[in-house]
């Protein structure tokens, strides 16, 4: 009996972190400076964006963007050096564990996270 909750646990986990992408802040991923997203000045947009982040991608990339088990996305990123339209790409397409948003968000959720995000990156 014990033996099947650790294996259960153990599955939960690898779902968890598949759904996530699974690549959390590790080997190769930079390390990025927490962002204090309360403090952020946003426009309307990036506000959204910040809503929708915390509702979908916090769990995953940090409630400061700083990384869990998917990647760092705030200042100091690999995500911090890339254009705008290769963060919507990302967020549309998923790839590299990420999975895809582009059925599950509409064209407004998905631009207001990419301005949420270079917003908090400083760009």
């Amino acid at each position: 009996m014990r033996n099947r909750r650790i294996v259960a646990s153990i599955m939960a986990v690898a779902m968890m972190m598949a759904a996530c992408g699974g690549s959390g802040g590790g080997d190769d991923t930079p390390a990025a400076e927490p962002v204090d997203v309360d403090a952020l000045a946003l426009s309307g947009e990036a506000e959204a964006g910040l809503a929708t982040y915390r509702a979908k991608c916090a769990s995953c990339h940090g409630a400061d963007l700083s990384g869990r088990t998917g990647p760092a996305l705030g200042p100091g990123s690999k995500a911090a050096g890339k254009p705008s339209a290769d963060l919507r790409a990302k967020i549309v397409n998923g790839g590299e564990g990420m999975p895809s948003w582009g059925g599950l968000l509409d064209d407004a959720e998905i631009d207001g996270l990419v301005a949420f995000l270079l917003a908090a990156q400083g760009r």
